[in-house]
């Protein structure tokens, strides 16, 4: 290959990934706030979902501990809960009062997880 066609070959890679990587660092800043206007602009509901994930709380890398996570299957998806209360009382495959937002997008957001009340 002459040494003309390789600089522009070299030229043309470097272009294309200076753009993937531009990409991969701007899409956050731009999403985010989509995302946070399209949760927000939605009206809580209540609901039952069924536990389908459970995470205990964890020590941190710094001596702090993570809260606990659960996820909760819900309108044919698995989604995480924001907040869990009474995380104890959760079981797997087990019903869930949760509270819940439903975007313009259609996205479902979990606002809280709870156990049921008997």
């Amino acid at each position: 290959m002459p040494r003309d066609q390789q600089f522009w070959v070299r030229a043309g890679v470097l272009t294309i990934g200076a753009f993937v990587v531009a990409s991969y660092a701007l899409f956050p800043a731009i999403v985010a706030p989509l995302v946070r206007r399209d949760r927000q602009d939605a009206v809580p509901q209540s609901g039952t979902g069924v536990v389908a994930i459970l995470v205990p709380a964890q020590p941190g890398m710094f001596g702090e501990y993570q809260p606990p996570t659960v996820s909760v299957r819900f309108h044919g998806g698995i989604e995480a809960a924001a907040s869990v209360t009474n995380f104890a009382a959760l079981r797997l495959g087990q019903p869930a009062r949760i509270v819940y937002r439903v975007g313009k997008s259609g996205r479902v957001y979990i606002d809280s997880v709870a156990p049921m009340v008997h």
